[in-house]
This record gives structure tokens, C-alpha cells and sequence, in this order.
């Protein structure tokens, strides 16, 4: 067969590389003959015409370029040479197919997706070609998909139904298996509350894919399977209620899928205190088949908790000068309890161990310290005790009145004393608590008696004394330690003579003491009498040689108290020496031994010669030493000669030679501390370290430390700053020998930097861009070592470099946005400190979002604490545009002004004037101006500058009882509210109002963006001024007193006396109320107060208003009254124009005035007004009430019975007070739910709700929790 094959082909991009050269293409015809299926030849004839084959040719292999192979269900597949040469081949044995990567023909999953080389080898001549091989796999994942039943309970939208689908690859161990949920919801069927449709969808990793599908039936659950949960115990305070278990299904929360439903009423029962407990009907109701199962739950909310006493301040009294015991009044301890109201616990007091008493009981104290046992009991028994002491202590000193002379007689001896006793006799000396000792004293010493001078109980005066007057103290002490002191003269006489004796003369050894007057003698004075007060002395006149021998001649001197002196009196003392030297009677030293440096001199060693026979001492030593030398044995030693001589017997001496050894000079063993290591303090950066002290060993006896970082020597304890200190310690022997150590203290920096970030709120200027720094958007930072100007900050931890950040218009997604940068600040030791700073941008002015280039002014107007005020009218006056606040924020913004424009901005409000004003406000103006409680802050002054003359005064306090009693609607000299600029500022505080108020802003040339606040004022209404009083306030508007009026039967044109009651003990300051009544039937002529006056004081019109059937009266005194139960307050006096009964005419509904009543607390009080006796039935037209759960998250309901269809009013009040939320609903007849959601109230926290409809109030607690 002819065919034209190419030989050593040229790559095809070498063609078009050099596509201008010749290109030389060889073609060959040739033919295939069958030798080896691969050996071809040129066929020619010879001259016999015979076909013959000169040469053969081996033609070269051919392979294919791309071969595709798909792997097998086994995940191989097997290369061959049919598959890869381009030829067909006669038989292939003597080929070998191989991956060139492998080595191998066998391909796995593990080349799939890949293209590889592949060789075919010709085993014969050697000759090869190779293919890219293309390896896919492109079989499907085998899946198989599985039913099951499940029970109702299972949330058929979140169950793991991955076991349910089982799936196998060749090649792909974990392929990605996913499944389309179908939802199928089965209602009321009689075994399945659903069916889950699940289609299945499993792919491998080279895209191949095979799906299934398979259903999941949910089993329903009967009213036999439900579990109720156990009866339970919480405890108070705010028991979570709803936390408690609920029913169950398989041990878990009945869910509505299982078409039952759990709901329960609960029952209270009261206890004591704050305990009680809860019947708990759960009723679980199959809502196809309308049957249900019921159980009841007790829970118990106990109180276990005891009050918290605080016991009154340990004191400490006095006795009074008449009376040794103290009379003393028990006071009242304080205490609170968290279940249980403050006003239902008990207080007892235990005093001294010994008896029992209660606050208020008054008790006789002796002197000394008394123990004050304070119990407090709550209604449920739980008690907590507190003790305090009561020291009594006399500190009235004795009264003293003594003698101002007293003249003693001196005895036979010279003596005279006298007693404490005696002196008690002779003065007068008393005590409120009785004398305990009298003692006496000397003021001066005398008479060989220094004790006279300390108080004792007898003192004595002697010759000595004759000739001054001698100063006494009387000291009387009593019971309890007080001293009183007085004084007294003693004036001494004598008249005794005195002789006096000179001693003979005497011979003596020199081994006896001359200078002893019992060997010598002395001058005897003669006769008795005040002898000590002779002075003797005498004056020694020695004449004594070398030898110890000589005399002595001695004068006597004798001084008499009356300054004569007698020197006649001469004594001769002869001295004689009996000893004869002899060199045998000298005891030499031996050789000796001497350690170290110690001192080598006779006397340090003890080594000195000795004469036992020279008791005179007339034997004399000298010695000299000789340098010091080696002996062979290494050992230092000196000699010493000794030479002893005597004056007695002249040019007589003796010699004697003394070998002494040094055996040691090493240096004193040193051992220092150990090294230490110690953290630094948050307060300080150096620490103040306690090392043990050096210490030293060895024989060395005098050594000196010493330290080089301290002067404590031994001991280096002190400051030390950060870092490493090395301490070296000396120690230096007597001879001078040294030896040194170390210690090393290391002090550590681990305190990180103190900061706090900011919390920034901004707005976009006109510039598009906010620049920050790090550093100012600290509001602190501090180290306890690096200076605060070396700390380094930033935005990236590890570069400190980044310190700047900018916010741009394109940053902000929607304004206002948030932005929090992490802030890095590092100390020089590398601890670091971090903190979040925010920033809050917002763009009231439009740089954002508008091309208008110009400025803007903004800003928030709230009250005095933080709170909004809506509806406030902010007039941009110079360009006449009005904005009102937003009532959320308070914000207001004029945007788009020009340039450099004149802006002038005042915010008005002048309506309301009712609003937050009462009779207290009326209180806190008297109690100011009376001087009782001064204003705390300038807003009080402000609101309370009713008429705006710029004084507080009683015509403030007229204009607003006229305002909150009606007869004026507004005050034309203000405005109800006053606004106050960022600006202001108050030159004195005791007056703020003489400052000029900044009640607007005014600007000829804005050139900038401005942020510009206002804080309002609400005339008249002090209280809100006032700071949070938190202990009072939590219970204010639970608190409520009663007025109980009396009920009479009228006739017509009768006059009525209508006496009012308080209904239980208080506090008062005053009150608002009224009551409403019909002008055809009754007719108001007076009222009458009895608190100031037990007489009764008829109350001028000017604290109450009366006109259109509605009577109120604002009613206030100026100081704190105290009330008993069912004292009688006011009386009322009516004329009657029907006959029927007073509560037939009147009732006591609110209006938009509340009734309060003011016991001193500084917050209002619920005032309550009922009937004696009433004749009437007042139905309760809302029955049944229930308000669940308390406590709660997101919403709560209220729930109740009405026999009448109307309106109801519910008001939600947080623990200041103040009307959070407030609205209107209609009540039908029949049953009614309300529901309270959480957003409608401004925080977590107890809240008081009050629902009101016609004469029908109902109170209670919300609870909103986290």
C-alpha cells in the first residue's frame, strides 16, 4: 500500500517562526512488506525480473496526540498500545504502554481531571512515542434514599435528616449530597400531624450527579403521652416564673405542630411577707378532637431571705458632774428586706446579754462599755442581726480643795512625813462617781529619796529641806481614772546641834586603798538632829614614789546647811612597800596561737607575765615584737621579748622570749540574698523589695557589710526601680581582708496602660470627611511607669505609626452610621492596653447626599435629665423658618444655610402649663425660702421663678397653687417651658438668677457647622429638677394613704358637718385632692383644717377651687406634721338641697390633677378617698383579673371580665414616678386582652400599671427582664 508519511516533522510554531525560509519537505514512496509488522523496503527487479528488497527500512512509531480515558466502577483504567498508537498494528505484544509519571499502565482516581503523558515502547527496536492522556470519570455517584416516622415533637425544619440517604463513589469518597425539603402539613389527621417530601441530590467532585427521593411521616402524639411537670420551689426576690418547667411530650416542650396546646391560670395564696404560692392549672388541649387533660402545679415562692440590718453608729456618753449612770433612748435601726416591705419588719434589742428591749425604750447606763444586740425580723421570721456598743465614760474629774501651808516639825531623827490620808482629813476631796486613791509627791527631790517624787501614799522631808519651803502635789483619782490635781506648801523647822570627831593617823601597805575612809577613817559627826545635813569632803595631799611607798596627808572640810565651814581637821596616812624583787617569783608567758588578724596584745591574748608576790605592783613590763615570720611548716609567727624591772632595787632585771603563731588569714565567707524578682503595682511603678540580709561565716569577729545601693549594710530592702538592679554586697574584716557577692533585683512592668475610649458623637462637616487621631479618642490614658507623652498609640496593634484615621462621605452606608476602631496604647515595657472607641456620624446637615456648599446648624433639646421634650418649636429667626424636635431624638436642624449668614435660634413652648406641676413643687418653693432646704441646682431656681421677675418668692408659690387649682390657665410674664443654651454659664450660685439667661443664639457670620443644645426647663415643676432620690423612690407610687370622709343622711336645706380622717400614721407635709359632687343636691359653705390646730382653722379660698360641681384643694404647711391613725384632719361643712345620702352626691374621681399626699420623703404619695359608711354597693365592673407572665421578656397580657361595655384608662409608671406609657382601650362586655409589648417601655426594670374605669382602680406590678 502507498501512503506519504513525513519524516522529522517541524513543529508548527517553528513554521511560522521562519516561515521566510526554505522549507525542505521529504517524501519517500515506499511499501509495507510483512516483516515484523513494522519493517518496510524499496522493491526492484534484477535482470531475471526477480523482485528483490535492497535495504529495509525501520519506520518510526506513531502516536495519537489527546487520548481520552474514562476510570472504571473500580475507580482504575488500563492503558494499551491499540489505544494510543496511531497505527494499526499487526499484533501489539512487543509494545509497552506506561504513564510516564507511574511507570506504570494502570491509571487511578488519583490522575482524574488531570492530563498525563503516556509512552508506547517498542521492545524490539527501542524505538517509542507518547500521547497526553485525558483521564475523566464520568460515573454517578450511587445513591439510595430512606423513610421513616418520627415523632410530632421533632421540628420537622431543623432534624438531621442526613441518615437518610446513603451514597458510594468510585472516585469521590465524601461526595456532596444535598436535599429540597418539601413541607406537607397534615391537619387533624388521625396518625400523622405531617409528611417531610425529601428529594435527594448527591454530586462528586468531577460534577457527576445522581438524585432519590424518600418521605418522613410525623407521628401524631395522644393526650396520654403529655408529662406535667413536678410541683416546684422558687424564691423571692423576682422569682423567674417562666423559666419553670411546662408540659412535656417525650421530653420535650409541647410544640403546635403536634396539634396540642399548653396553657395555664394560676391561683395565688398569700403567706406572710413576701411568700406565697402558686396553684398552677395546666391544661393541655387536643385542639382537633377537643378534648384535654388537666394537672395542677403548686409553686411555692419562698422567703428565705433576712433582712439587711444596719445598726446605728457605736457611741460613746459621758456622765454628767451630779450622777454617775446615763439615760439613753433606744434608737431605731434601719433595715431592708428584699421580699418583704420595709414597714412590716420588727426590730428588737438585746442589751448587754441581759434583757430584751425595743427601739424607743429608755434604759439606765452605768459606767462602762454595753453591748447593743439589734435584731430585725421580717413577717416570715427570717432575722438578720447587727451590734453595736455603747461606751459610757466618766470624765468629771474629782473636786480638789487643799490647805495652801502646812508646817512640819522635824523628829529626833531629822525626819518628818506625812500621809495621803492626812491630807484627805485636812482638805475636802470629792467625785460624782467616787474617789478611788489620793497620792502624794514631792515636787522637788530631797532627802535620799528620789520615790518621794513619783505619788505614793506617804512622802518624807529631812534636814535637807530646812532651808527652802518644799512644794507638795495632791493627786486624787477616781473610779474611772480622772485625775485632779492641787497643791500645797511645807514649811520645815529644827534646832539640833552637831558635833563632829577627827580621825587618828595610820600606817598602810601599799596593797591597801588610801582613798577607803572605812581603813582610813572619817570625820564622826557627834550628837543627833539633822546630821545629813553636814557635807563632808577632804583633800589628799600624796607624796608616794615608784616603789609605791610615801604618805599621804589628808584635810577634812565640813559644810554645815548654814554655810559655815570647818577645815580643822588633818589626818597623816604613812604608806610602806614590804616586797623584795626576785627573777624566780615572775611567771613568763607560754608560746601561743593566735587566730586570724585578732589582735595579738598581752592583755587581747591574756599572755601577760604575773609576780603573785609583788601586791604592790612595783614589778614593771615592757615588750617589743619582731617582724613576722615563716616557719618550715608555712605557719606566720612573731617573737616577743619581755623585760621586767622595779625601782625598788635599782639595775635589777629579768628577760623572757614569747613565740605567738598566726595561723589564719583567709577573708570572711559572704553569702548575699538571692536574686529576686517581683512584679510592679498598679499605683506604682517601683517596688519597695524585702531582701534577707547578707550574713557572714567563719572565725572572723569583726566584720563590716555593707551594700552598694543602700546605707542599710547588711540589709538592702528598699526601692527599687523597673528593670534589673545589681546589688553588690562587701564584707570587711579587721584586717582588711575583702570578700564580695551579688544579688540581682529584677522589677517587672506588667501593669498594661490604663484607658478608657470615647464614646464620640459627630457630625458630618461641610468638608465630606472626618479626621481622627488616635490620641483623642482617649478620654484618659496613664501608666504606672511611662510618662503618659510616651506612651505610644494607635490603630494597629504592632505598627504605631497608624495613628490617623478619616471617615468619609463614602463610608457612611446609611446615615447616621457607627464606626468602632480598636484602640492600641503600649508602654515602654510593651504591655499593651485596648479599649473600643465609638463613633456615632450622622449627616442632619446633608454634606453627604447634596452639592449645597454652605453650613448648618443642629442639635438636641432635652430636659435637665436627658429626657425628650416633644413638640418644641425652634425658630430660626433671622431667615424665619420654624423646626420642630423630633420626638424620639429631640434633634432639630436647620441645613443648607449660607455661608457667613446672621443666624439667630430660639426654641419656644409655652403650653401645658398643667403639666408635672403639684402642691409639692408648691412645698419644695416654701421649704426654700424658709431656709429649711435650699435649692440644689440653677433649673430649681429657674422653675421656680413663676412670675419670671428673677427673685423666688411667695408670689411665685401664689401663682402656682392658682395654676394648679384652675383659676388661671398661664402666667402672662412667662412661658411654661424655658430653654437654656449650651452657653450659659452662672456667675453665682447661691443667686443663679441674677445672670442674664441665654435663652436664644445669635451669630453675625456662621462659618462653620454648628452643634447647638438647648436644656428645657418646665416652669413650676421642681421635682423634676430635682436629682433621683433612688430608696424613696422605688415604692412612691405603690405607697398610698387614706381620707376616709364620713357618711351622713341629708335633708333638704340642711346644713351637713363632714369630718375627714387619716387612715393610718404618717409623715405630712400636705396634699391635693378633690371630689366631685352635684350642684343641684349639695353646696360647699367652708372647710376647716385640724393639723395645725386641734381648735380647727377654717382654710382661706386661696388654697382650694370650687366651681362646677368639682371641688380641689392644694394644701401644704411649712414645717413636717406628724398624723396618728384616725386622727381627724379636716371637716367639710355642706348645705344639702335633697335628701339623700352623701355618698349618693359625691364621688372622688380624678382629673387631670392626681391626688397625692406629701409625707417628707421628697416624692408623692397615692392619696385614696372613701366613704365611712357607705350606704352604695360600688361594683366591680372588671373581674377576674389576670396579668401573665410576670416576669417578662417580649410581651405580656392583661386579662379580665367585664358586666359593662365603656372605656378603660391604663397608665404604666416606672419607680420615679413618672407616666411611661399611658392609653385608652374600649372594653367590651365579656371577656377582654390586653397586650403590653416590651418596646413600649422605655427599659428592663418594675413598673406600677393602674388601670382605671369609672370609679374602679386596679394596680399592679410589670416586670420587664432581659
Amino acid at each position: 500500500m502507498k501512503r506519504l508519511i513525513q519524516v522529522n516533522p517541524i513543529p508548527k510554531q517553528s513554521v511560522f517562526n521562519f516561515s521566510k525560509k526554505l522549507l525542505t519537505w521529504i517524501y519517500l514512496l515506499i511499501c509495507t512488506v510483512q516483516v515484523k509488522a513494522y519493517t518496510t523496503c524499496e522493491p526492484l527487479q534484477d535482470r531475471a525480473q526477480n523482485s528483490i528488497c535492497p535495504y529495509t527500512l525501520n519506520m518510526p512509531l506513531s502516536c495519537k496526540g489527546l487520548v481520552q480515558l474514562s476510570l472504571g466502577a473500580d475507580g482504575t483504567g488500563i492503558l494499551t498500545p491499540s489505544m494510543l498508537l496511531a497505527e494499526i498494528m499487526p499484533s501489539y505484544s512487543q509494545f509497552k504502554v506506561y504513564a510516564n509519571h507511574t511507570g506504570s499502565r494502570i491509571i487511578t482516581c488519583a490522575d482524574a481531571g488531570k492530563t498525563i503523558m503516556a509512552t508506547v515502547l517498542d521492545t524490539i527496536t527501542g524505538q517509542s512515542c507518547w500521547s497526553s492522556i485525558l483521564v475523566e470519570d464520568k460515573l454517578k455517584p450511587i445513591i439510595t434514599c430512606e423513610s421513616d416516622t418520627l415523632p410530632c415533637t421533632e421540628d420537622p425544619f431543623t432534624y438531621d435528616y442526613s441518615g437518610y440517604a446513603l451514597v458510594s463513589d468510585n472516585c469521590d469518597e465524601t461526595p456532596t449530597v444535598v436535599y429540597d425539603l418539601r413541607f406537607e402539613k397534615l391537619t387533624c389527621q388521625p396518625r400523622y400531624t405531617g409528611i417531610v417530601h425529601l428529594t435527594w441530590s448527591a454530586t462528586d467532585n468531577f460534577g457527576n450527579k445522581s438524585t432519590c427521593s424518600s418521605e418522613i411521616y410525623f407521628k401524631k402524639a395522644s393526650l396520654d403521652s403529655v408529662v406535667f411537670p413536678n410541683d416546684t420551689i422558687v424564691y423571692c426576690p423576682n422569682p423567674d416564673l417562666s423559666a419553670l418547667n411546662a408540659p412535656t411530650l417525650f421530653g420535650l416542650p409541647i410544640d403546635p405542630f403536634c396539634e396540642l396546646l399548653a396553657t395555664h391560670s394560676d391561683d395565688s395564696i398569700f403567706i406572710c411577707g413576701g411568700m406565697y404560692k402558686i396553684n398552677r392549672l395546666w391544661i393541655v388541649m387536643d385542639w382537633c378532637t377537643r378534648t384535654n387533660v388537666m394537672a395542677t402545679q403548686q409553686i411555692t415562692v419562698a422567703d428565705t431571705t433576712r433582712p439587711d440590718i444596719t445598726c446605728p453608729a457605736n457611741i460613746t456618753l459621758s456622765t454628767s458632774s451630779s450622777s454617775c449612770n446615763v439615760s439613753y433612748i433606744i434608737p431605731t435601726p434601719t433595715a431592708t428586706d428584699a421580699c418583704s416591705p420595709s414597714g412590716t419588719i420588727q426590730y428588737f434589742v438585746r442589751v448587754d446579754s441581759f434583757f430584751l428591749a425595743r427601739p424607743g425604750n429608755t434604759i439606765s447606763l452605768s459606767v462602762g462599755i454595753h453591748t447593743m444586740n439589734y435584731i430585725a425580723m421580717d413577717p416570715c421570721g427570717n432575722s438578720d442581726t447587727c451590734l453595736s456598743t455603747i461606751t459610757v465614760v466618766d470624765r468629771i474629774a474629782p473636786t480638789m480643795l487643799c490647805l495652801p501651808r502646812l508646817i512640819l516639825s522635824l523628829d529626833q531623827n531629822g525626819f518628818a512625813c506625812v500621809t495621803a490620808e492626812q491630807i484627805l482629813k485636812l482638805g475636802s476631796i470629792t467625785d460624782n462617781c467616787g474617789i478611788d486613791t489620793i497620792l502624794i509627791r514631792r515636787m522637788t527631790p530631797g532627802c535620799m529619796r528620789p520615790q518621794d517624787t513619783l505619788f505614793r501614799d506617804t512622802i518624807c522631808f529631812c534636814c535637807t529641806d530646812l532651808l527652802t519651803t518644799q512644794m507638795v502635789v495632791v493627786k486624787g483619782q477616781d473610779e474611772s481614772g480622772n485625775m485632779n490635781f492641787c497643791m500645797m506648801e511645807i514649811v520645815l523647822q529644827n534646832k539640833n546641834t552637831i558635833p563632829s570627831q577627827c580621825p587618828e593617823p595610820i600606817t598602810l601597805s601599799c596593797t591597801a586603798n588610801f582613798r577607803n575612809l572605812n581603813l582610813t577613817g572619817r570625820i564622826v559627826p557627834g550628837g543627833t538632829g539633822c546630821n545629813d545635813t553636814i557635807r563632808t569632803a577632804f583633800r589628799d595631799s600624796i607624796v608616794i614614789d615608784s616603789c609605791r611607798q610615801g604618805t599621804v596627808t589628808r584635810k577634812f572640810f565640813v559644810y554645815y546647811f548654814d554655810g559655815r565651814i570647818d577645815s580643822s581637821c588633818r589626818q597623816t596616812i604613812t604608806i610602806v612597800n614590804n616586797y623584795v624583787f626576785s627573777t624566780t617569783s615572775i611567771i613568763w608567758p607560754n608560746d601561743t596561737m593566735v587566730n586570724n588578724c585578732r589582735s595579738n596584745h598581752p592583755d587581747s591574748i591574756r599572755s601577760r607575765p604575773i609576780v603573785p608576790t609583788d601586791s604592790c605592783g612595783s614589778v614593771y613590763f615592757t615588750f617589743t615584737n619582731s617582724p613576722i615570720m615563716v616557719r618550715s611548716d608555712s605557719c606566720r609567727f612573731i617573737r616577743r621579748f619581755c623585760t621586767a624591772y622595779t625601782t625598788c632595787t635599782p639595775r635589777r632585771t629579768a628577760r623572757d622570749t614569747q613565740i605567738i603563731v598566726l595561723n589564719n588569714f583567709m577573708a570572711p565567707l559572704l553569702r548575699a540574698p538571692n536574686d529576686t524578682t517581683i512584679a510592679s503595682i498598679i499605683d506604682s511603678c517601683a517596688r519597695f523589695v524585702i531582701l534577707q540580709s547578707a550574713t557572714v561565716s567563719g572565725c572572723n569577729s569583726e566584720v563590716v557589710i555593707t551594700n552598694n545601693y543602700t546605707p542599710g549594710g547588711a540589709n538592702a530592702s528598699g526601692i527599687y526601680p523597673p528593670g534589673l538592679t545589681r546589688v553588690i554586697f562587701t564584707a570587711r574584716d579587721g584586717c582588711n581582708n575583702i570578700r564580695r557577692d551579688t544579688t540581682n533585683v529584677l522589677v517587672l512592668d506588667q501593669i498594661n496602660p490604663l484607658i478608657q475610649c470615647r464614646l464620640l458623637d459627630t457630625i458630618m462637616p461641610s468638608v465630606d470627611s472626618i479626621k481622627l487621631t488616635a490620641r483623642n479618642l482617649l478620654v484618659f490614658y496613664r501608666d504606672n511607669c511611662t510618662p503618659s507623652n510616651r506612651l505610644k498609640i494607635s490603630f494597629t496593634l504592632g505598627n504605631f505609626n497608624d495613628t490617623c484615621r478619616v471617615i468619609k462621605c463614602s463610608d457612611l452606608t446609611s446615615p447616621p452610621d457607627t464606626f468602632i476602631f480598636q484602640i492600641f496604647v503600649q508602654d515602654s515595657a510593651g504591655n499593651i492596653g485596648i479599649c473600643p472607641a465609638t463613633i456615632y456620624v450622622s449627616d442632619p446637615l446633608n454634606h453627604c447626599t447634596t452639592t449645597f456648599q454652605g453650613v448648618g446648624i443642629y442639635g438636641f433639646i432635652k430636659n435637665t435629665k436627658g429626657g425628650i421634650i416633644p413638640n418644641v418649636n425652634v425658630a430660626l429667626e433671622s431667615h424665619q423658618r420654624i423646626t420642630k424636635t423630633d420626638d424620639l431624638t429631640g434633634q432639630y436642624v436647620f441645613a443648607q444655610l449660607n455661608y457667613k449668614d446672621y443666624v439667630s435660634v430660639r426654641p419656644e413652648k409655652n403650653t401645658a402649663w398643667l403639666e408635672g406641676i403639684s402642691t409639692q413643687d408648691i412645698i419644695q418653693i416654701q421649704k426654700h425660702i424658709l431656709g429649711i432646704q435650699n435649692f440644689a441646682n440653677p433649673a430649681e431656681w429657674i422653675a421656680a421663678d413663676i412670675d419670671n421677675n428673677g427673685r423666688v418668692t411667695t408670689s411665685d408659690i401664689v401663682l402656682l397653687r392658682k395654676l394648679i387649682l384652675g383659676k388661671i390657665s398661664k402666667v402672662n410674664e412667662n412661658t411654661s417651658w424655658r430653654f437654656i443654651s449650651q452657653f450659659q454659664t452662672f456667675k453665682d450660685l447661691e443667686n443663679p438668677l441674677e445672670s442674664e439667661l441665654l435663652e436664644s443664639y445669635e451669630n453675625d457670620q456662621l462659618n462653620h457647622d454648628l452643634r447647638l443644645d438647648f436644656t428645657g426647663i418646665k416652669i413650676g415643676d421642681l421635682s423634676e429638677q430635682k436629682p433621683k432620690i433612688v430608696s424613696e423612690n422605688a415604692e412612691s407610687r405603690i405607697r398610698t394613704h387614706d381620707f376616709i370622709l364620713e357618711n351622713k343622711s341629708t335633708s333638704k336645706g340642711e346644713k351637713i358637718i363632714q369630718d375627714v380622717f387619716i387612715g393610718k400614721n404618717t409623715d405630712f407635709e400636705g396634699f391635693q385632692f378633690g371630689i366631685n359632687y352635684t350642684q343641684d343636691e349639695l353646696e360647699l359653705e367652708s372647710i376647716t383644717e385640724y393639723i395645725t390646730n386641734d381648735l380647727g382653722e377654717e382654710i382661706k379660698s386661696d388654697y382650694y377651687s370650687n366651681r362646677d360641681g368639682y371641688f380641689f384643694i392644694s394644701y401644704s404647711i411649712s414645717q413636717l406634721a406628724r398624723l396618728s391613725q384616725n386622727q381627724k384632719i379636716l371637716r367639710l361643712k355642706w348645705k344639702s338641697k335633697s335628701s339623700k345620702t352623701l355618698d349618693q352626691m359625691m364621688n372622688f374621681k380624678e382629673g387631670l390633677q392626681r391626688f397625692e399626699l406629701y409625707s417628707g420623703s421628697g416624692q408623692a404619695d397615692q392619696l385614696k378617698l372613701g366613704f365611712k359608711n357607705s350606704t352604695t354597693q360600688n361594683t366591680d365592673i372588671l373581674t377576674n383579673w389576670k396579668v401573665m407572665p410576670i416576669p417578662f421578656k417580649y410581651k405580656c397580657y392583661l386579662q379580665c371580665n367585664a358586666i359593662e361595655s365603656g372605656v378603660a384608662t391604663i397608665d404604666i409608671i416606672d419607680m420615679q414616678g413618672r407616666i411611661v406609657y399611658s392609653v385608652s382601650k374600649v372594653v367590651e362586655k365579656g371577656e377582654n386582652i390586653w397586650w403590653i409589648e416590651s418596646h413600649q417601655l422605655p427599659n428592663v426594670g418594675t413598673y406600677v400599671y393602674k388601670v382605671r374605669m369609672k370609679s374602679q382602680v386596679i394596680e399592679g406590678k410589670l416586670v420587664l427582664i432581659k
